[in-house]
Formats: structure tokens, sequence, C-alpha cells
């Protein structure tokens, strides 16, 4: 009986000790774990992998992964924490379907963790990565209002939507500054239309038709609140200003030209400048992804 007991915790020992052998040690091996989990919806494997504690709160990060395979890119380890470029493809109807990221992980006790909201928020977009995206909707609903641009638009477009999805580990900080600055711009550029529309409906009232002052009013109130969306600007309301810019354009330059006066030719010309501004915010952030993969 002694050599039996003996002869069993030699056994759960070893297993032991084969299994620590065994363990998911390396950043690397735990992202690998992790995105498996994540394409076959294993909840509980997400958690073990991962700082999620409660299974029932992962929520596929609001998408379905199936189908899709991860591949991996520079990995960075500095002490505690570690980032690793991530991709997830899947070849669809639509060609290859691709998702570049970050995954970031923390060392926690004897073994590393994929750090769940960190690396949610760079996948779901809360972070500046759901700038590639939307970048190229941008692109597409501005050329698709300024028909005369839209050529070197959509050609631009591309070329950052590419450039800022190989360099998104490290451009984040550029990116977010030059939205910034670039928002600030529009906010002030949309203000300035505002006040002359207000101007038109004041000095021109008694050439205005009904049906002209209320197209004002409603442009004022519109592009207001535009306004106030872009005091904390992201791409999503630079997109939205600008869409509205567009529409409300549209309408101004719809309207009676004797009843507006000079006041159209002034909107005119502020096209011309909110057109060239938005370029130039273009080539900004394309700069900057440029600047980014000399370092690289």
């Amino acid at each position: 009986m002694k050599i039996s007991h003996l002869y069993n915790v030699g056994l759960i020992c070893l297993m032991l000790f084969l299994s620590g052998c065994f363990a998911k040690s390396t950043p690397q091996d735990v992202a690998q774990s992790f995105w498996e989990s994540v394409i076959h919806n294993n909840a509980q494997d997400v958690v073990k992998y991962s700082t999620l504690i409660d299974p029932q709160v992962y929520d596929g990060f609001s998408q379905d992964w199936s189908g899709f395979q991860a591949s991996w890119g520079k990995v960075i380890i500095d002490g505690d924490e570690a980032s690793i470029v991530s991709k997830l493809s899947r070849l669809d109807s639509s060609g290859t379907n691709n998702r570049k990221f970050v995954t970031y992980l923390v060392h926690q006790g004897d073994e590393w963790k994929v750090d769940y909201v960190r690396t949610g928020e760079e996948l779901r977009g809360d972070a500046i990565a759901k700038l590639f995206g939307q970048l190229d909707q941008l692109g597409n609903k501005i050329s698709d209002q300024f028909e005369s641009s839209s050529k070197a638009f959509s050609a631009e477009m591309g070329r950052m939507s590419e450039k800022l999805e190989e360099f998104s580990a490290s451009i984040g900080q550029q990116t977010s500054e030059s939205i910034q600055r670039y928002g600030d711009d529009l906010r002030r550029s949309i203000d300035e239309l505002v006040e002359s529309i207000q101007r038109a409906l004041k000095e021109r009232k008694n050439n205005l038709s009904d049906k002209d002052r209320q197209k004002l009013r409603e442009v004022a109130v519109d592009l207001g609140n535009e306004s106030e969306k872009l005091s904390q600007p992201s791409i999503q309301s630079i997109a939205d200003g600008s869409i509205s810019v567009g529409k409300a354009q549209q309408k101004l330059q719809s309207m009676d030209d004797e009843g507006v006066g000079e006041f159209k030719q002034q909107w005119l010309e502020w096209q011309e400048v909110f057109q060239a501004d938005m370029q130039k915010m273009l080539n900004d952030l394309s700069t900057s992804t440029d600047k980014t993969s000399e370092v690289m």
C-alpha cells in the first residue's frame, strides 16, 4: 500500500510538473489561445486567457468571428506589459476581410493575460484604430458631396487607409492630435457659415421668400448642431459635420439668386476653402503615417 501510495503521489507530482512545463507562458502563446477562444466563441476560455472575470459579460466584441484566422506581427514586451500587432482574416464573398489591431497583455502573478478592456477598445474602435474604416467612409461621403474633387479624395483615402492600418500600433497619438486640430478648424469654419446665414436672414429678410427663409433657418440649426458635436472632435463627428456641410451647400446653392444676393457667392467661396481644408487634413494624416514608417 505504501508503495502504491508513493507511486500515486509521484505520478501526481509528475503531472503537475509537466503541466507547468507546457503552460501558456509567453505573450504570443496566450494571445494565440485567447483569439482561438474568441473565434470559437468559447467564453470560459476567453476568461481563462484574459483579465475578463465573468464569462457572461463576454459579447464577442460585438462581432461574429467564426471563420477568422489570427496572425501576428511585431511583439513588444516591456516589464509586466506586452503588445502584439495582430490580424484577424477571413475569406468571404467580398474578398479577404482583414482586421488589424493590437493585442495588449499584462503579467499577473506567474502568467500573461490578455488585457480584455484595452484590447476590446482597440478592436471595437473606442481607440483610434476605428479611424481606418471610418476614413474610407469619410472619403466616399465627401467625394459624393464634392464631385469636383472626388478622384483626388478617393486616391488619397485609399493610400492613407493602407498606411494607417500598417502602422496602427504607433501612430495613435499623432493621428489623434491631427483630428483634434482639424475638428477645431472645422468647427470654426462651420460657425462662420452659420454666422453668414444668420446675416443673410437679417439683411435680406425683405427679399427672401417664405420657403427660402425657412430653408436658411433649417440649415443654420443643422450646422449649429454639428458644431456642438465637434466640441470633442472624433473622426465620426468630422465625417458627420462634413456631410452636413455638403448638404447645406446644396441647399444654399439652390436658393434664388435675387433673394440671397451676394451671399450666394460668399457661400460658394466658403465651400472652396472648406474643400481645401479637408484636403489639408487628409494630407496631414497621411504625412503622419509616412513619418512613422520612416522611424519603423
